[in-house]
């Protein structure tokens, strides 16, 4: 199956569009009604890819979980299915975010838009 490969570079940029795409990802799929398990599915393998390319920050005075998870040091690529793709994009754009985001979040969403639809994918 074909993939769509989401390439995030070791820069500050990156790691920004990474927290908002991780972020609108929760937040877009936590909307009413149930889902179909294959759904379920799709988002526990979603998170399973992102969270392999990401660690969770912790705070320096509690040493507990912030919630927030940040790139890996150096080039991390996502590898995602073109449902997986749909699904992420989906949540992404579903997302109620705050008007002080607004022009970034178009920006990443037409960067996500602009990712072809490349190299066979190896899985998960």
């Amino acid at each position: 199956m074909k993939a769509r490969i989401v390439e995030f570079s070791d820069t500050e940029e990156s790691r920004e569009h990474f927290a908002l795409i991780y972020q609108g990802f929760l937040s877009g799929g936590n909307g009413p009604g149930a889902k179909p398990m294959d759904v379920i599915r799709r988002e526990a393998t979603i998170l399973d890819k992102m969270e392999a390319i990401s660690y969770e920050e912790m705070d320096q005075e509690s040493n507990q979980p912030t919630g927030k998870r940040l790139l890996h040091p150096g080039e991390q690529r996502l590898s995602l299915s073109q449902p997986e793709y749909e699904l992420l994009k989906r949540y992404f754009e579903n997302t109620p975010w705050t008007t002080k985001v607004s022009r970034k979040v178009v920006e990443i969403s037409d960067w996500l838009s602009a990712i072809p639809l490349g190299e066979e994918s190896g899985g998960r």
